[in-house]
């Protein structure tokens, strides 16, 4: 499985994502946004954006400080979706685009995007195969 290792924009670490979605990670994000929509009216939108970016997570270098703030030691951040909503507006931004990319472009699976980057390859081309 091809990963890409991300590293944050606020400079807390890194996020490595794979780079294919499967069909169970749709099917968890449309379960995550009907459960939070019953539980959290208004808070869809949310979930949505939440879930696609932690499907794709496969492992990070992220810990909760003392202060309770995402940062480079303390105590491991559980690799859970919650866990997300603890990161920096910057972070949470960046890794977002880099899954929303992922959903949507799911055939441009070869080529790593970097989210700060113009597109990645170009529709009618073939990307080269690489690997992370």
């Amino acid at each position: 499985m091809e990963l890409d290792q991300l590293q944050l924009p606020s400079g807390v670490g890194w996020v490595k994502m794979r780079r294919k979605v499967l069909w169970g990670d749709e099917q968890a994000v449309e379960s995550a946004v009907i459960a939070t929509q019953r539980e959290q009216p208004g808070q869809g939108l949310h979930a949505f954006k939440r879930q696609r970016v932690f499907q794709l997570i496969e492992s990070w270098s992220l810990f909760l400080a003392a202060d309770e703030t995402v940062g480079t030691e303390g105590v491991p951040l559980p690799m859970e979706p919650a866990s997300l909503d603890r990161l920096e507006p910057v972070d949470g931004d960046f890794l977002y685009k880099y899954a929303r990319h992922r959903f949507e472009n799911r055939g441009d699976i070869a080529n790593p995007f970097p989210p700060a980057s113009p597109e990645s390859s170009p529709p009618e081309s073939d990307p080269p195969a690489s690997s992370v």
